[in-house]
């Protein structure tokens, strides 16, 4: 059951990976670890981002007699949004990542990639996705939330191109990661349902 929900929810998007070779890990491992290269501040920065989404959440459920609430809060989550923005530019250590279309789902992630990886071998991926509303065609996407997470190597073929098709299960993806990363699956789903809606509906 589990495997056709993963499934149901797999899509096509822009996500910008960063992939780290490694020998082993366990449950005693966290994926916000500095050796993966992942800096102190990116938890902060998803933090940031959360407390953001429940503010504008509780806002909607306010009423209209409660404008000078919702409006204060509505400034309390642009200077939320402008703190997680102001950290990526500062924070010369966030990862480099290559952005490109992917397809993903909460049970993995198929990329391309510069070099071959072996079947079961060890992963840990960092995952920048971008604001769902904003312009594709810009030149430089920018992280609007992140996921790191470790993962295991299922598949790895050669392309013509000379890269390499690489599929990857996810593993051991810390609880606020896995909402994330399923909050963004379905938003883009719902969107591209919506657009189809209205296709037809012409």
């Amino acid at each position: 059951m589990e495997m056709e929900r993963r499934q149901y929810f797999r899509i096509d998007t822009l996500v910008g990976v960063k992939l780290t070779s490694i020998d082993h890990y366990s449950e005693l491992n966290s994926a916000y670890d500095a050796e993966y290269g992942v800096p102190p501040s990116l938890f902060l920065f998803n933090e940031n981002q959360a407390l953001r989404q429940e503010l504008l959440s509780e806002c909607q459920k306010l009423s209209s007699a409660t404008t000078g609430i919702t409006k204060c809060i509505k400034i309390m989550s642009r200077r939320l949004d402008l703190v997680s923005k102001t950290l990526q530019l500062i924070d010369r250590s966030y990862p480099i990542l290559d952005w490109q279309e992917v397809s993903m789902s909460e049970g993995g992630v198929s990329i391309l990639y510069a070099r071959p990886l072996k079947i079961d071998q060890k992963i840990h991926i960092t995952i920048g996705l971008p604001d769902p509303n904003a312009d594709r065609r810009l030149a430089c996407p920018q992280a609007e939330r992140w996921v790191c997470c470790f993962a295991t190597v299922a598949r790895c073929v050669p392309e013509i191109s000379g890269l390499y098709h690489i599929g990857l299960n996810f593993e051991m993806v810390p609880e606020q990661d896995n909402q994330i990363l399923a909050q963004f699956i379905l938003y883009i789903q719902s969107a591209h349902l919506r657009r189809e809606r209205e296709k037809y509906s012409v």
